[in-house]
């Protein structure tokens, strides 16, 4: 794989007590949209957990003139329900 850590920005989840089908949605804002904008990305990836525990993870690479600089947020979402928001910065 070509490209340095700087091409992508990660974000990974443990769910804790989430046996069954679940399907988890993110999406990530950067310094560039409006409040009422879409997200710059949305991912969903579906899961199953036997026991209850599961990690999820997800990325979004670069546009070709790099990420806009400043406060990026990524929501994340369980089921169609809301549950966090993180916030964190590009320099």
């Amino acid at each position: 794989m070509e490209g340095s850590w700087d091409d992508q920005i990660y974000l990974w989840v443990l769910w804790t007590h989430v046996r069954g089908r679940h399907v988890v949605e993110v999406n990530w804002f950067s310094p560039d949209e409006a409040e009422d904008d879409p997200p710059f990305r949305t991912d969903k990836e579906v899961f199953t957990s036997e026991t209850g525990d599961q990690i999820t993870w997800f990325f979004i690479e670069s546009p070709d003139d790099g990420f806009s600089t400043g406060s990026w947020s990524v929501e994340i979402l369980l089921d169609g329900l809301f549950e966090r928001r993180h916030l964190f910065s590009v320099d």
